[in-house]
């Protein structure tokens, strides 16, 4: 939702020496090489000043510092590119980078957005013998997760289901469990649906003044593990050409992420979109401001 982008290098401050104008470029929030600004601020047509992070992306022009984009091939379409500065990059991230996910393990995906399905088609590249997607939605949603790698979908109404749930597909346990909703209660029974051994990866941030509790505790004493993910210890220098390569083996693969596309002007409609449950990921066209 604005921190990922793509796009063309118009001008450079006299300092930057990692890319020139001209250059297509991806924008990510992870810290690559190069000098860092302080964050932009941008006046308005009536006067108002807004701001972002270091990326901000909901307009057809940014400034954005040297250190938070990376140039990509000619070969790579912008569509995909603007996902490697989070989604896919995060995605990927999470099961090469973090979990280091072998051949064979079972995992269980919670919540099946942007990043969630990016975990799952990761997976499946790792050989992951045992993927569960799990959602609140069905239909659409069911579909793209399945196209995307994961063996069984499970939709969850309640949090209070997701253990027991999870324990009838998979009676051991699980090697690991991705949250990406932030949702504590679904990270805690996540917890408990885990194997002895197992990892929970939490990845969307909970509501400022919420709470998370595991129970019971004393198993992340004998075995247990539980790791956060930041933004899948994505190295933008280092693995933006893994991700590049990976795109080209089968490009395919990564489009089918991409189900709708807006123009800046229907953003309201892009998120109406996504809280209806019936997307991937929603891409949001600018227009070219020279």
């Amino acid at each position: 939702m604005g921190h990922e982008g793509s796009g063309i290098v118009e001008a450079i401050g006299e300092l930057v020496k990692k890319v020139s104008p001209g250059d297509r470029v991806v924008l990510h929030w992870r810290k690559g090489s190069g000098g860092e600004g302080p964050f932009p601020r941008y006046e308005t047509s009536d006067g108002n000043f807004v701001g972002g992070g270091h990326v901000t992306t909901f307009a057809n022009m940014a400034l954005i510092s040297e250190n938070r984009v990376t140039q990509i091939d000619p070969d790579i379409p912008f569509d995909i590119a603007c996902l490697f500065g989070c989604g896919i990059s995060t995605g990927y991230g999470i099961i090469f980078n973090e979990l280091k996910l072998k051949a064979g393990t079972s995992l269980a995906v919670i919540g099946c957005g942007g990043v969630g399905l990016n975990v799952i088609q990761a997976a499946k590249l790792a050989h992951a013998s045992h993927v569960v997607a799990v959602d609140r939605h069905s239909g659409a949603k069911e579909d793209l997760a399945r196209k995307m790698g994961s063996t069984q979908y499970l939709r969850i109404e309640s949090p209070d289901a997701l253990n027991s749930e999870l324990r009838a597909l998979c009676k051991g346990g699980f090697d690991a469990v991705v949250d990406t909703t932030g949702d504590t209660r679904l990270m805690e029974e996540g917890f408990k649906a885990l194997n002895k051994n197992g990892t929970l990866m939490l990845v969307g941030q909970p509501r400022l003044e919420s709470k998370l509790t595991f129970s019971p505790a004393l198993e992340l004493f004998t075995g247990k593990k539980l790791l956060v993910s930041e933004g899948g210890g994505f190295m933008p220098d280092q693995d933006m050409p893994k991700l590049q390569d990976l795109y080209r083996q089968n490009p395919n693969a990564m489009q089918q992420v991409i189900t709708h596309s807006y123009k800046l002007d229907q953003v309201n409609d892009a998120i109406s979109t996504l809280q209806s449950g019936s997307c991937g990921r929603i891409l949001i066209e600018m227009e070219s401001a020279l």
